[in-house]
């Protein structure tokens, strides 16, 4: 695997890391989501620093930021507090992130420039027939109709075409050097707003029906998955600090409402 990953950046000039395992049921065992999150990206960035790659652009997410406390308006140096349970992937791109920043801080030669991009959650169409990514087949779940009610949860969220274009302009752009880049809207919204939008849009199967929070917190005390939802029902509503994304980028979001009605169109097909 070492072998493969440094022959892969042997002649390369910058790299992306954007991989990383992304589950919506939680394991029975959390290292089986941690633990290729933080080896596989210290792996590459090993193989970064041995073939003199000049930077290297990591897609962590804004789940690294936003868990485990009650900032209202989050920012860049803000960090998840995984001693309290914010579920496996959200502990793993925590992780993964942390030790890549340690590894980077402690290359005596700082041999790469790093910067890392923090989506929320990325929607908007898709490109392929692969629809089993967590976005994709949420949307499809509800323009079905397959959920009677929805939790009281908050997402900030983004469009796949923003996060590409700021990954791309960040190989390049020096100002974005050692920074951690919030790519999201500045608002949440919740589940019920998403679902909202896609009536508006002309999917009228979704629901519009809230699950009472005290469900939740029951279900939480036999069930792993509900201990999660339970912890982004605490979470509540919360706003992200965009300044710095906006003035080394002059980014623009993508309007959600464009987003979706992409999106829904190219699930078409699917539906």
């Amino acid at each position: 695997m070492i072998i493969g990953w440094d022959k892969s950046t042997s002649n390369c000039d910058y790299l992306m890391h954007i991989a990383s395992p992304c589950i919506v049921k939680e394991p029975k065992d959390e290292k089986e989501i941690i633990d290729p999150a933080v080896k596989g990206t210290l792996r590459a960035l090993k193989a970064a620093h041995k073939s003199s790659v000049k930077k290297v652009i990591l897609t962590s997410s804004i789940g690294s930021i936003i868990f485990g406390h009650n900032k209202k308006i989050c920012d860049p140096s803000d960090w998840t507090d995984i001693s309290v349970p914010v579920g496996a992937y959200i502990k793993s791109k925590t992780l993964a992130e942390k030790a890549a920043w340690n590894y980077v801080d402690n290359l005596k030669d700082n041999s790469f420039k790093m910067t890392s991009i923090h989506p929320g959650m990325v929607f908007g169409p898709v490109l392929s027939n692969q629809i089993n990514s967590t976005s994709a087949s949420l949307i499809i779940k509800m323009i079905k109709g397959e959920f009677p009610a929805l939790p009281n949860i908050y997402f900030s969220v983004v469009d796949v075409r923003d996060v590409a274009k700021l990954h791309v302009e960040s190989l390049t752009n020096s100002k974005s050097d050692f920074k951690r880049i919030i790519t999201s809207s500045s608002k949440a919204i919740s589940f019920l707003e998403i679902s909202k939008i896609l009536r508006k849009i002309g999917h009228k199967k979704t629901t519009l029906k809230k699950v009472p929070d005290q469900i939740i917190k029951l279900l939480a005390i036999f069930n792993k998955d509900m201990r999660t939802s339970k912890s982004m029902i605490k979470r509540g509503d919360f706003s992200l600090d965009l300044s710095q994304t906006s003035e080394i980028y002059n980014w623009e979001p993508t309007p959600f409402f464009k987003t979706m009605v992409d999106m829904s169109n190219s699930l078409k097909k699917f539906l």
